[in-house]
């Protein structure tokens, strides 16, 4: 049975570093969006198995000269002199620019997407849960290695399906790679709905992460333990 000492501390530290990973420190997550960016396009530089798709991560916030010249030197040619960059929401610092490089007179497609939302929340979280929980620092260094892995997985299947969904497998766009049939358009759409722009995935994924990565089997006998006791309880 779990110990209340045990749950306590656990509580305790979860939510000091919480508060503390958590805060949106305009330094830690202005370095975290630049490294975001950076990530994004090594490995969207071609998507996944249609590599005529290329994804380029830019700041948006960055001034309308700059990002323009950024856009041509990707697309020469296909930028209007009217063209003016999409209005970013309050956490959205990330335009994505979405091309197929086989069809260069397709033009382009701009989405925009948040690094916190995406990347940053769902990998401070899982860190914050791994050092509250009690164990020893090797136990919490393969947890935070394994976990660290499978989150930053889950990000870029998130990113996946914003792009897809939005842009690369869309029929009435130009540039798309594939030509997605409605009901695989849906189904796409439905999940990038539930794990991008609900704000809950960005906690819910990474805790399962945490229950796969940080507990052991007896550690799992001992909460089923204590799920049977309150079910009997309750009875």
């Amino acid at each position: 049975m779990l110990k209340p000492r045990y749950i306590l501390q656990f509580t305790l530290v979860l939510s000091l570093l919480s508060v503390v990973l958590l805060y949106p420190w305009p330094g830690v997550e202005r370095g975290y969006a630049r490294v975001f960016r950076a990530a994004g396009n090594v490995l969207f530089h071609r998507f996944w198995f249609w590599g005529d798709g290329r994804v380029h991560f830019v700041d948006v916030r960055q001034s309308e000269f700059a990002l323009r010249s950024e856009i041509e030197a990707l697309t020469p040619g296909t930028l209007s002199k009217s063209f003016r960059a999409p209005e970013p929401a309050d956490k959205q610092g990330t335009l994505l620019i979405v091309r197929n490089v086989s069809k260069p007179e397709a033009g382009f497609g701009l989405l925009l997407t948040s690094s916190r939302l995406v990347g940053y929340w769902p990998t401070v979280w899982l860190l914050a849960l791994v050092l509250a929980k009690p164990m020893s620092w090797s136990r919490k260094g393969w947890a935070l290695l394994w976990g660290m892995l499978l989150v930053h997985a889950f990000i870029a299947f998130r990113l996946s399906l914003l792009i897809a969904g939005k842009a690369l497998f869309m029929a009435e766009k130009k540039y798309a790679v594939w030509e997605m049939g409605s009901f695989g358009l849906k189904l796409i759409n439905g999940l990038e709905e539930v794990l991008v722009q609900n704000p809950t995935s960005s906690f819910m994924v990474p805790t399962f992460i945490w229950f796969v990565v940080a507990f052991s089997w007896d550690e799992w006998a001992q909460l089923r333990g204590a799920g049977r006791m309150r079910v009997e309880d309750a009875s």
